[in-house]
């Protein structure tokens, strides 16, 4: 599993290996670049092209190498792909993350996430630059954090009193069920998003940057809404949070996009006809 872990079985012959590279690590180093400070991006630049020349040497050193989505495979190779490689999407379990009826109608926003360097980022843009604009609009309007260890720069939000922060939780479906809008403003980002899944999967409508939404392809509109810019994201945001009704359809839209697509059962299926030996 990861790149990371790669090079500790290349030494094993006739042992049938699977890598699993997941997100294209190479893509998120490149995206990542645009979002840091000057001084960093010569490194961030080398950093990518050396990612880039391992993540495409190191898959024929395996039977199969799965990755997550079209989007991360184009990053890494150009037609023809290599003959191992192949996409295989996350999972969730639609049982487990089911809509628990009845849903009250709140003003809650909420984000769920490790606190890796892409969370913080999304986290400190949403709150700098989207949510004083929903604020105007919907003065009730809270905004959960849901995620362990936040570090400090995060942490500082809470002294907004409508900034929650939870730390570790036990139950997400317990915050999933009393927001009204799920966010995901990722402005770098490989791979697919499993905060996105699980709150879709959860009958809760979502507002996501097109980086979030890639792999998953949500139709724009119907099943999420996508918005790359704060008025834009913001005035997503208020829809939401003002009109029930359409939170409601959209969100159970989303969830059959999860049964049919993204359950662990149709992941399955996909992996059994693909013919892979285990």
């Amino acid at each position: 599993f990861h790149l990371r872990m790669a090079h500790y079985v290349t030494k094993y012959v006739n042992v049938y290996k699977i890598l699993d590279l997941t997100d294209a690590v190479s893509l998120f180093l490149k995206r990542r670049k645009d979002y840091a400070p000057f001084y960093l991006k010569p490194i961030f630049n080398r950093e990518q092209a050396r990612v880039l020349c391992y993540e495409r040497e190191i898959v024929q050193y395996f039977e199969e190498s799965w990755i997550i989505s079209t989007i991360d495979r184009d990053a890494i190779w150009s037609r023809p792909y290599p003959g191992n490689v192949s996409i295989i999407p996350n999972g969730v379990d639609i049982t487990y993350f089911s809509p628990q009826k009845p849903k009250s109608h709140t003003h809650n926003i909420i984000f769920v996430g490790y606190m890796g360097a892409e969370s913080v980022d999304a986290i400190t843009y949403f709150y700098k630059e989207i949510f004083p604009l929903v604020k105007r609009h919907v003065p009730k309007a809270k905004f959960y954090i849901v995620g362990a260890n936040p570090p400090k720069q995060i942490k500082n939000l809470e002294q907004d009193s409508d900034v929650i922060l939870t730390g570790f939780v036990d139950d997400l479906r317990v915050y999933y069920n009393e927001a009204a809008v799920a966010i995901a403003p990722m402005r770098f980002v490989a791979g697919m998003q499993n905060k996105i899944l699980e709150a879709m999967a959860m009958e809760v409508p979502v507002v996501t940057t097109k980086g979030g939404n890639e792999g998953i392809d949500a139709k724009d509109g119907d099943e999420i809404f996508v918005a790359d810019n704060p008025t834009d994201f913001a005035n997503k945001v208020i829809h939401l949070l003002n009109d029930w009704e359409l939170g409601r359809k959209m969100g159970s839209k989303a969830r059959e996009l999860v049964k049919n697509r993204f359950c662990w059962d149709a992941v399955v299926q996909r992996m059994d006809k693909m013919g892979y030996c285990y």
